[in-house]
């Protein structure tokens, strides 16, 4: 197969054309520029349950066990927080319910606070076309910090994409109750 030589831009999407991809429905101050502001709804711990034994071939996977980590409310700021521990690896959901459309990709880019004020990261992977669930990514902390539910984390930016086919993966529906 030979690859033909173009000329590729990329194009944001802006997120009037699909916001109503997104349920609940955004609130206006999640309308970004140039994306979507998605919040956290859960915190899991990574526990190995395997005895030591994960591992990811192409044909096969074993990985960690999730469990929820408890937030707990807070009667002076009035909401529920996750106490997070320094130097701890977490896995976080989004509270929204996202589609990609079959023509476009998605990134999540962390809001810079979280580095710049907390030391913390969150990285993700491509959101294939045609993927829907609520997404997840890994959340790493370098000092201990309390995290709000329902705060916007990061932003969900979609480009235009000619894709090769449609996502169908492991992680297709994830989080939709059936």
């Amino acid at each position: 197969m030979s690859l033909k030589k173009t000329r590729r831009s990329f194009s944001v999407i802006s997120p009037l054309e699909w916001v109503h991809l997104i349920k609940p429905e955004p609130e206006e101050a999640q309308i970004q520029p140039n994306g979507v502001d998605l919040r956290i709804s859960k915190v899991y711990e990574m526990v190995d349950s395997t005895g030591g034994e994960l591992f990811f071939s192409k044909n096969n996977r074993k990985g960690c066990d999730l469990r929820e980590y408890p937030s707990v409310y807070d009667e002076n700021l009035k909401g529920f927080f996750w106490r997070l521990k320094a130097n701890s690896t977490y896995i976080i959901e989004y509270m929204e319910k996202v589609v990609i459309p079959a023509d476009a990709m998605g990134l999540f880019f962390q809001r810079s606070s979280l580095w710049r004020l907390y030391g913390a990261v969150i990285t993700t992977s491509v959101w294939d076309s045609g993927y829907e669930g609520y997404g997840k990514g890994l959340l790493k902390t370098t000092f201990p910090f309390s995290l709000e539910r329902g705060t916007p984390i990061g932003q969900l930016v979609l480009f235009k994409a000619k894709a090769a086919k449609q996502y169908h993966g492991a992680y297709q529906l994830e989080g939709v109750e059936s």
